[in-house]
């Protein structure tokens, strides 16, 4: 009962980055004032392809760190296979022994989860930080 046109007036005052709960909420507001006893809103993206994600797991640590087992049960609950696992923590004991601390990137895609070792940009002598952060399909995801 709304039509196009009104769905679009009620986008468009939502501003450049409408939210779906205040859109929702100002549909279900415009069809209270609508005379008939039922409501439907379909609503459809006219994008058709939904760019991949990737989201992207840190942890710094030391070589105590390394050994204690903490950081092979973070890679297996971010699902790094288990040759992976192994190679990150040697590569990462090797990084670790010259300065200190070594990051560890895990990149969760929808393709499965891959691990790099590194020295850390910080150069921190702490024992473990764990750092979350999404990152947008096309970022750039840095030196390895």
């Amino acid at each position: 009962m709304l039509g196009r046109e009104r769905l679009d007036e009620i986008l468009a005052a939502l501003g450049p980055r409408p939210d779906a709960a205040k859109l929702l909420a100002r549909v279900r507001a415009a069809t209270l004032a609508t005379p008939d006893d039922m409501a439907a809103c379909i609503l459809a993206p006219e994008m058709t392809v939904i760019a991949a994600r990737t989201h992207i797991e840190e942890l710094e640590a030391d070589a105590r760190a390394l050994d204690g087992g903490q950081v092979r049960r973070f890679l297996e609950t971010c699902l790094v296979p288990t040759a992976d696992t192994a190679r990150a923590i040697a590569r990462a004991n090797d990084i670790a022994a010259v300065f200190g601390t070594a990051l560890l990137r895990v990149e969760l895609a929808e393709t499965g989860a891959t691990v790099t070792a590194s020295a850390s940009p910080s150069g921190s002598q702490g024992a473990m930080t764990e750092r979350r952060r999404p990152q947008p399909a096309g970022e750039p995801s840095g030196a390895r």
